[in-house]
């Protein structure tokens, strides 16, 4: 089982401590949960997990508290329906006067830089693949984090 995990810098305990450092963060969102972020933290599958709910989880209690009406488009939007996710975001900007999604063709193929580096995977297995990297625990360990902060994306888990 191949596990590159270590080598991402959202994997890095001192990038979580960062974030965790961050005094209004933590006052305004993370606090309830700063013993259990402790608790977990350490193995860098485990920072990934906590850094993304971290990040996803603030994002998304503001927009509930209405503090701004922004646009969202997921990174499984974009991979399964590209031209519909382009299609919110150029409305949602009012953009259909320059831009016409129906003529971009760079939606027919990946880029240049994304195919020399990238194994050839089906819409699905982009968003999966990073299962096979990890062992049944762990995933189940980065569901129960993600789940303690009460995000869990449509396609991941």
């Amino acid at each position: 089982m191949r596990n590159d995990w270590g080598r991402s810098w959202l994997a890095k305990e001192q990038f979580l401590d960062l974030l965790l450092s961050q005094q209004d963060l933590m006052e305004d969102h993370l606090k309830p949960y700063q013993e259990f972020i402790e608790k977990e933290k350490g193995e860098p599958y485990k920072n990934v997990a906590l850094v993304y709910s971290i990040i996803n989880f603030t994002v998304l209690s503001q927009i509930e508290n209405d503090i701004f009406d922004p646009i969202i488009v997921k990174y499984e939007d974009l991979v399964l329906n590209p031209k519909n996710a382009l299609k919110k975001l150029i409305l949602g900007l009012n953009l259909e006067n320059v831009c016409n999604v129906e003529k971009l063709s760079m939606l027919r193929k990946d880029s240049d830089t994304t195919q020399k580096n990238r194994k050839s995977y089906e819409k699905n297995e982009r968003l999966t693949s990073w299962k096979n990297e990890l062992t049944p625990e762990q995933i189940e360990q980065i569901s129960r984090i993600v789940t303690q902060f009460e995000y869990i994306p449509d396609i991941v888990l």
